[in-house]
């Protein structure tokens, strides 16, 4: 059976593991060339007649005009006689959230489409309508285990992203007020109050949406609000009406780069004060319980020579937050009622589909190509955190 393995690769100077590197070697031919020597397939290897510049921040900005233009550089030459090969391995770099990733939360909501995420179809007609139905489905439920469950305290996920404007420009606060109507208090509103938000009146104007609406739907509404409030947190980003600003790398959820932040492997601007502040911003909207639910940072682990994994930077990240929520208990008199964090376990990122990000205390023994026993083995994090949770949070050392 004749292989073959077509691929595009860039050497230079490359961002990985968090900081600038040059490599003469690209990591996707390196991954090519496995495969060909594994398979026994023949090799090509794409290139451009003009290559993309050495430095890592001209490249991007090179392969962003080209990719927004939706331009295709020339080539210097072509794969030919493809109908020789009974296989074709194809080969690339995952750029700007192009590659069909292998979990991507939206498109399990989008029936029929395969592709990369940032060619998701957008049509914001059936986009709010469809959130109409779930909202009024939430409702339902919240009711129904009012009615039947008298004991039965209900909650929402909300997935909140905290944006800040990167400037004191009256512009950059306005636009992050918007952001964080349409991101973050949206959902919120419908499912803590009931009704649509004055906002989104002008947000429905401004794009054209009518929500059709059953008579008895504000009435299902209003009836179904929740007791507390669950979120997520991991992040915060920065919202901007400054075209020069810097994109922040590996956020699927569009933002600019904090100065003031550090930012985990995969680009996530590490904010631990940021959870003081959202907590303190939710509960002052809303005055009900609020709960943590998902909380964690993605890194690449590496065994030791004792092979092990010691994890001190998820042990600090995971410290810092806690001691956030602590200030917000005790200094600012927050009902905060539970805290979760995500995850107890490595497994499959569900932001980029790879197994490689991990939030885990515990490792699995699998890799992004399938490769491992499934052994699990407990991280340095898992000690500790069995520590704070016998502690109730009081040892942090």
């Amino acid at each position: 059976m004749a292989k073959l393995v077509v691929f595009y690769s860039r050497a230079d100077e490359n961002y990985f593991g968090g900081q600038h590197r040059y490599i003469k070697v690209g990591n996707t031919e390196k991954a090519a060339k496995t495969i060909a020597q594994i398979t026994g397939a023949d090799l090509f290897k794409i290139e451009q007649k003009v290559p993309y510049a050495a430095d890592y921040n001209t490249c991007v900005a090179e392969a962003r005009k080209d990719f927004q233009e939706n331009a295709r550089p020339e080539l210097v030459n072509l794969p030919t006689n493809l109908n020789a090969y009974d296989e074709i391995y194809l080969g690339y770099p995952n750029y700007c959230g192009t590659m069909p990733m292998g979990a991507i939360l939206e498109t399990g909501t989008i029936k029929g489409f395969e592709g990369p995420v940032n060619k998701v179809p957008d049509n914001k007609q059936e986009r709010f309508q469809a959130l109409h139905h779930q909202f009024v489905a939430s409702a339902k439920a919240v009711k129904y285990a009012h009615d039947n469950y008298p004991r039965f305290k209900m909650g929402c996920m909300i997935c909140f992203v905290t944006t800040y404007p990167l400037t004191c420009d009256p512009a950059d606060l306005v636009a992050n007020q918007k952001q964080m109507q349409i991101m973050n208090w949206f959902a919120s509103d419908m499912h803590v109050r009931g009704e649509y938000p004055y906002y989104m009146k002008r947000y429905f104007a401004e794009n054209d949406i009518t929500i059709r609406q059953e008579p008895e739907d504000a009435a299902i509404l209003k009836e179904g609000t929740v007791d507390f409030y669950t979120f997520s947190y991991y992040m915060s980003n920065c919202i901007t009406t400054h075209k020069d600003a810097d994109d922040v790398g590996g956020n699927i959820i569009a933002g600019k780069k904090n100065p003031y932040l550090k930012a985990s492997d995969w680009g996530w601007q590490i904010d631990p004060v940021g959870l003081r502040y959202t907590l303190n911003e939710i509960y002052d909207r809303y005055r009900i319980p609020l709960m943590v639910v998902e909380n964690g940072l993605g890194a690449y682990d590496k065994k030791d020579a004792d092979g092990k994994i010691h994890d001190s930077y998820r042990i600090d990240y995971l410290r810092a937050h806690i001691e956030e929520m602590e200030k917000a208990i005790n200094e600012d008199g927050l009902p905060l009622m539970g805290y979760t964090t995500w995850g107890p376990i490595d497994l499959v990122s569900a932001s980029t589909g790879e197994m490689k990000k991990r939030y885990g205390f515990i490792y699995v023994d699998k890799d992004n190509d399938g490769n491992g026993t499934l052994a699990r083995s407990r991280k340095d994090s898992f000690y500790w955190y069995k520590k704070v949770i016998a502690s109730d949070g009081e040892d942090l050392t």
